[in-house]
Parts: structure tokens; C-alpha cells; sequence
């Protein structure tokens, strides 16, 4: 899988009038970023930007902690102990636990109330077991078996044949803009290796010929793939781990949490004091401050995008995500879009869709919403103004520079 670009930020407060956040994010963050399936994109922002913004929000986290006081109420432990002498105290919901790493190829991070240190030892270890599994870089893992198989078929687990299975049936619903099987194309391109280059029209032939829902066959406990075929579930596989380690977090007693896995950003809850947590959609046009922000609980924020992730060959830029039709990078100018943001409680699904959602462009991309009234989404358009579903229209507001800009509500 490659690293992606980071296009959302969670705050703890509202922007301020020039976009930028008063209190930085509780785990910046921008999602997308590394997508594969016909796309790769999504997240990986500048490591030291990412670590100060992660600093001042601990900052702003502790004075907020600091004005609460000792009023916060206490969570009673999981189990009762065997004796009083052996007990632990309680875990305060107010104690605020941060934890920042690397996995699946991008920045990782957390911000939980509850459950303590124990609990983000779990869902680290829920992250980096399911990483082992479903990266396509380990061949020691499944995909990575199941890619070098050469047309045999492969033993799978019950999540691999999942998200398998899943990958499947998003590509048949966006009509196959979003396809796990173009890591044959990608690799032509180098966005996995970090090797750029621009290939041929016969190269470029040739790679689409191994791709396309037809040349994987998932059965019941086993997979199988068209000889010379790959699959990548970059584009998929960051909302599915933010689902499972939502769960794990949850088990653990967590429940105030939001943690980002590249371009995908988890929220458990609302912030301890109740109120929602805000994700900030970076400017696709370079800027540094945000669009707007979005208010949430209990769901998924994923953004897709190319202006992070891109290379310039001859005045040229070519984006990281591909079109699955063509093999060749999708074009804002061409497609009418920046970005796309998805909002939904299904993360694996908020994934796959912002992807597919980008390559969709404009017209079809709002076509789709439409008739899909049960996904909510925010699409940044190339003339500068915004497309909005419904159901976030109290939820979403335009930030900075950008406010007053046109809202088309669909």
C-alpha cells in the first residue's frame, strides 16, 4: 500500500475567521491517504506538522481538563475485583489518553477517555494484527499469498473473505469506479513504490487486462485470483480497521474516543463534556487553513483527494488515484471535483466511497447521491463551490475565506 494524503483535521474547537483552527485538532488528520483499489489516496501529511498539531491539541485537551476539575464523573471498572486489596481504582472518563504510531503505511493516532492505557494496548495490537493480515507489501500475509498464488486458490479468514466480499459489492454498486484490482496499473505508475514514472498506452493495455471484478472469485473460507492478477485494499481496508478498532475500544470500556487511521477519522461518542467533535476539511487549493467543518458522533469522516499526492512529469500532474475505466490518473479539470468527503457510521463503506465518489466526478458523483439518500457527503467542486447532501446540512459549515461560498444542498 502507498502513503497517502492527509485531507481532514479533527478539532476541539471551531476555526477561526482566516480557516485555521483556534484549538488544533485533537489528532490531525486528513483522510485519504493511501488508497489503492482504483485508487490510492488518502493520508499521509508531513510527520513534524502532524506531531506539533497533535502537541498544541494536547495542550488545548489539558486546559479544558484543567477548567473541568474534579467534576468529572468516574467510570465504574469492568470487573469486580477478588479482593479489596487487590482492586484498582475506577478509570476517570475524564482522563484524556493519547497514542501516536505508524501503521498500514500511514500516521496513526488517538485521543480516548476511558479505559486507560490498557485500552489502546488492545486496539494497537487489534491495528497491527489486521495490518499483518491485509497488507499487500507482507507477502507473508494474506493478500500478499493470495497476490503471488498465480491463479491457485488461497485460504482465507473470515475477515479477508469479508472485506473481500465487501470490496466486491461497492465496485458493483459505483458501477467499478472503485476496484481493489488495479494494483497491476498502480505498479505502473510507481505509486507503490514511490518510483513515478508515465507508462506507455501497451503498458498501461496490458495492465488492465489483469484487472476487473471478474478476476477474484471469493468462496467460503478460500479466494482466488486470474493468474497474473493482484488486489490492494488500501482504498477499503483503512475504514474496515477503523471499525474493528472502534469495536475493540469499546469493549475496553472507552467511550469518548476519535482516532485517525490516514484519511480515516473515527469518532466513539461526543467529546467528554458532550458536545460533538468537529472535522475540519482541508482546502484541496493548497491552503493551509480548512473549508469547513463537519460536527459528529459515532461515525467515520474519509476524504479523497490528489493534491497531496501527486507527481509532475512535463508540466503535467498526475494524481495517485486512477481511473479503473481508463488506467490512467483521474483529472480534476476533466471530473469537475477536488474532493470528496463521506460521512457514515459504516467506515469500510465512508472508505471505499470517497474514493469512488472522486472518480466519479461532478455529475455522476451527485447522480449518486441523490439516489443513495442514505449517504451523506460533501463534495468540493474545481468552480469553487460545494455539494452537500442533506443530512448534513446543520452539521456542516463553511469556515474562513470560504464562508459565504455557494452550497448546493442535494
Amino acid at each position: 500500500m502507498i502513503a497517502a494524503a492527509l485531507c481532514v483535521c479533527v478539532l476541539l474547537s471551531s476555526c477561526s475567521s482566516n480557516g485555521a483552527p483556534e484549538s488544533p485538532s485533537e489528532l490531525p488528520v486528513q483522510s485519504d491517504v493511501s488508497e489503492s483499489s482504483a485508487a490510492q489516496t488518502k493520508d499521509t501529511a508531513p510527520k513534524e506538522e502532524v506531531r506539533a498539531a497533535s502537541s498544541e491539541a494536547e495542550s488545548a485537551a489539558s486546559s479544558e481538563n484543567e477548567a473541568a476539575g474534579e467534576a468529572s464523573s468516574q467510570a465504574s471498572s469492568s470487573e469486580a475485583a477478588s479482593s479489596e486489596e487487590n482492586s484498582e481504582p475506577p478509570e476517570d472518563n475524564s482522563v484524556q489518553h493519547q497514542r501516536e504510531l505508524t501503521a498500514l503505511d500511514t500516521y496513526v493516532s488517538f485521543t480516548t477517555y476511558g479505559g486507560g492505557e490498557s485500552a489502546l494496548d488492545k486496539a494497537e495490537s487489534e491495528l497491527n494484527r489486521l495490518e499483518q493480515m491485509l497488507s499487500v507489501t507482507n507477502k507473508d500475509g494474506e493478500i500478499g499469498k493470495l497476490n503471488s498464488a498465480d491463479g491457485r486458490e488461497t485460504p482465507v479468514s473470515k475477515e479477508t473473505q469479508e472485506l473481500l466480499t465487501r470490496s466486491l459489492e461497492v465496485n458493483r454498486q459505483t458501477d467499478g469506479t472503485f476496484d481493489i484490482t488495479m494494483y497491476p496499473v498502480l505498479l505502473k505508475w510507481g505509486f507503490t513504490t514511490g518510483e513515478n514514472k508515465v507508462p506507455s498506452e501497451s503498458e498501461i493495455k496490458d495492465a488492465l487486462s489483469l484487472t476487473g471484478s471478474d478476476k477474484l472469485k471469493v468462496s467460503d473460507g478460500s479466494a482466488k485470483l486470474a493468474a497474473g492478477s493482484m488486489v490492494d485494499l488500501g482504498g477499503i481496508a483503512k475504514g474496515y480497521v477503523s471499525d474493528r478498532v472502534g469495536e475493540s475500544l469499546k469493549k475496553s470500556g472507552v467511550e469518548n474516543a476519535l482516532f485517525t487511521i490516514g484519511g480515516s477519522v473515527r469518532t466513539i461518542g461526543t467529546k467528554p463534556d458532550g458536545s460533538l467533535w468537529k472535522v475540519g476539511i482541508a482546502d484541496p487549493n493548497g491552503g493551509q487553513g480548512y473549508v469547513g467543518v463537519i460536527s459528529v458522533s459515532d461515525t467515520t469522516v474519509s476524504t479523497s483527494g490528489i493534491y497531496e499526492r501527486y507527481f509532475e512529469k512535463d508540466g503535467t500532474v498526475y494524481g495517485h488515484i486512477l481511473d479503473p475505466k481508463t488506467g490512467t490518473p483521474v483529472d480534476p479539470a476533466k471530473t469537475g471535483i477536488l474532493s470528496t468527503t463521506v460521512v457514515s457510521a459504516d467506515g469500510t463503506l465512508c472508505d471505499a466511497l470517497s474514493t469512488a465518489l472522486f472518480v466519479m466526478g461532478r455529475d455522476r458523483a451527485t447522480a449518486y447521491l441523490e439516489k443513495h439518500k442514505d449517504i451523506d457527503a460533501v463534495l468540493i467542486t474545481t468552480d469553487g463551490s460545494f455539494i452537500v447532501t442533506g443530512g448534513l446540512a446543520d452539521s456542516f459549515k463553511t469556515t474562513g475565506s470560504y464562508k459565504g461560498t455557494p452550497i448546493t444542498y442535494i
